[in-house]
């Protein structure tokens, strides 16, 4: 398994840990959060790595409104508080890496998303998510 497959999965579990969070997240929070979580978590992680999942769960963070939004355009039969919280975070993560990571091919994105859902998901989650993110790809292409 790759580096950024790793991060992403970290990314994951952090925003999934943040969603049940009671208190507004702040930049100040996140950070303290992350310092926590790598002593915690995997101390010996590659820095690359690391760099990497922190950049996209502070994007995703940063941007969390406009990401919801470009979702819930998309997601016509599904609010987004009644997704499952692991689907809804993958979708945040899919959408933050269309946004700020022009390094990383729509489709790669969407098939590391599709990956992530098979290990951490439902049975239906792989083909949501896909659905949902790939109609999210098209809106941002014809802009």
């Amino acid at each position: 398994m790759g580096l950024r497959r790793i991060a992403r999965e970290i990314a994951l579990q952090f925003l999934f840990n943040i969603d049940f969070s009671e208190k507004k997240i702040t930049q100040e929070i996140t950070n303290e959060k992350l310092n926590i979580f790598w002593k915690n978590f995997n101390p010996d992680f590659k820095n690359s790595g690391k760099e990497f999942a922190e950049r996209l769960i502070k994007n995703t963070l940063e941007n969390k409104s406009k990401i919801d939004s470009l979702l819930k355009k998309v997601s016509e039969n599904w609010k987004l508080e009644r997704m499952p919280p692991v689907d809804r975070n993958i979708l945040r993560l899919g959408v933050s890496e269309f946004l700020y990571f022009n390094d990383i091919d729509f489709d790669v994105t969407i098939n590391e998303a599709i990956e992530i859902a098979k290990k951490y998901g439902t049975e239906k989650s792989p083909s949501f998510i896909n659905a949902v993110l790939d109609k999210v790809k098209s809106n941002l292409s014809k802009k």
